[in-house]
């Protein structure tokens, strides 16, 4: 299983790699993820859920530095899917992410960087 090693302001560190940016990481896949600011976190930027097998239990999203809202359109599309999302900042949930896969909990992240702030 996959854990994020360590992150910063940019972006992230797994498995002894730096990645700028965001990141989506599932079961022991890692990629680069699009979004830079919340309001760009959509059902295409989380299509990727689709083709996952099995489909997670839950979306673990890292907002940046502080807390923000996912939009109605992709809270529905998550719901749809039956994932359940908890979305908080970067450190936060970066954390969980990191607990709940040490616990063998099917699990997924979406994360911008811990220094991105919304404006």
């Amino acid at each position: 299983m996959l854990s994020l090693d360590s992150y910063d302001a940019r972006g992230f560190a797994i498995k002894g790699a730096y990645c700028v940016g965001g990141v989506f990481a599932y079961d022991s896949l890692h990629a680069a993820w699009s979004p830079t600011r919340v309001s760009e976190i959509t059902p295409e930027t989380l299509a990727a859920l689709e083709i996952l097998d099995p489909t997670p239990d839950l979306l673990i999203v890292g907002t940046g530095r502080t807390i923000a809202t996912l939009n109605e359109e992709t809270l529905n599309y998550l719901k749809e899917l039956g994932v359940a999302v908890d979305a908080s900042d970067t450190v936060n949930a970066t954390s969980t992410f990191n607990v709940l896969v040490e616990e063998g909990r099917s699990v997924a992240a979406a994360l911008l960087p811990a220094g991105h702030v919304e404006k």
